[in-house]
């Protein structure tokens, strides 16, 4: 097996053995690096050569027994809306291409654990989109049929682990940028609960709803993961969760579980894969002796519009810009951001704070919905179709059909 499909777990194992080192790891990294990115667009920045040096280091500590942390040696890469000192962090927006900031806590918590963070992930602007386009480089493609999407907004960091260019990404998720992504990549990837993992950065544009987390080839080594990133810190008094995450692996674990299975047709054109991945799903679990039922579908959710018919959210996204560029960025910038963001930002400049409250109790009441029908279900875990299958996208790496 090629060292860049081994997962964390297993090069820890390998660097533990002296089977194998950080440095040969990232030298095949950087080997397969300008090919892969040349044909799918994955990242924005790279910082090899203080990658090596942190690789370096690692190689030293194992070679005494003592790696630094969980993550000593392995390759990361990290979303381009979370700052890394030694890279730039654009957001996806030409407007910040030379924006250069400290580490943020994640790039702390990572360097601590011991982690190579060798790059910088391609994302639409400022992470508005499912897609992954904007105006610093061509759209991210995906490895598996590069005339697809890699899904949005965390599509870069989709494209780096199902390539093996690291075998971990740190995305971000409000409304499935990281799990659409991880899907149609063929990857595992999740939105944590709400501060599990602590947001202390420079540039945050979804308060209240942007959760940090990780994107994997293995379930272990997101639990991995999310116990070097997450915990409690002073700076961000909502990340109260319990630090650290307990592993489901071991199936005697699960046998207490109820789990339903979403019973519904498939009906985008690609076939029924997606319904036999659901129907694995369920013997697998049955099989091991956990508790699975059929389902109908969960209610539904429609998003609530502002007054005057607009995102309610927008004005996120223009708080966060004007933070750190002024209250007049869209007068100095708008000419420079892309269609769908200046959408975004020019009907942001009229909402009220009736709207951004509408749009928040509108969104808490779905959320009892949603808990009030787990547990008339009497479920714990609902196994449903996450997204349909990647679509075609055109030149400036826009979805074909929706």
């Amino acid at each position: 097996m090629s060292v860049l499909r081994l997962s964390a777990n297993q090069l820890l194992k390998k660097f533990r053995s002296k089977e194998l080192s950080p440095v040969e790891v990232l030298d095949a990294l950087i080997a397969a690096f300008p090919d892969i990115d040349l044909r799918t667009n994955a990242f924005l920045d790279t910082d090899f050569d203080g990658a090596m040096i942190a690789a370096k280091t690692a190689e030293a500590q194992w070679a005494k027994g003592e790696p630094i942390g969980q993550l000593c040696g392995v390759p990361v890469s990290v979303k381009d809306s979370i700052e890394v000192a030694g890279m730039k962090t654009t957001y996806g927006s030409v407007v910040y291409r030379e924006n250069r900031q400290p580490d943020g806590l994640i790039a702390q918590r990572l360097r601590k654990s011991g982690a190579v963070i060798f790059g910088k992930t391609n994302l639409p602007e400022f992470a508005l989109r499912p897609e992954t386009a904007n105006r610093l480089r061509d759209s991210g493609r995906n490895p598996w049929s590069l005339d697809r999407t890699c899904g949005g907004s965390s599509g870069g960091s989709a494209i780096a682990v199902a390539t093996g260019l690291g075998p971990i990404s740190i995305g971000t998720d409000s409304g499935g940028s990281i799990r659409g992504p991880s899907a149609q990549n063929g990857i595992f990837g999740f939105k944590p609960s709400f501060q599990r993992i602590p947001t202390v950065q420079t540039w945050r544009a979804a308060v209240g709803r942007s959760h940090n987390g990780p994107m994997t080839r293995t379930l272990a080594d997101a639990v991995l993961m999310m116990n070097v990133i997450g915990g409690y810190d002073s700076r961000d008094p909502e990340s109260l969760m319990p630090y650290a995450i307990n592993s489901c692996i071991d199936p005697v674990n699960v046998k207490n579980l109820r789990i339903g299975v979403v019973n519904s047709e498939v009906t985008f054109v690609e076939g029924h894969d997606v319904m036999e991945a659901l129907r694995l799903s369920h013997d697998l679990f049955k099989n091991n002796g956990v508790a699975v039922k059929f389902v109908d579908e969960p209610p539904a959710y429609s998003a609530l519009r502002s007054t005057q018919d607009t995102w309610p959210y927008g004005g996120d996204h223009l708080a966060a810009s004007q933070a750190m560029l002024g209250d007049d960025f869209l007068e100095k910038h708008g000419s420079e951001l892309t269609d769908y963001a200046f959408k975004v930002y020019s009907e942001a400049v009229n909402l009220s704070a009736v709207d951004y409250r509408r749009a928040q109790i509108h969104d808490a009441k779905y959320r009892q919905k949603m808990a009030d029908w787990l547990v008339e279900k009497n479920i714990d875990i609902l196994i449903m179709q996450c997204v349909p299958p990647a679509a075609v996208i055109d030149p400036l790496g826009r979805t074909l059909d929706r």
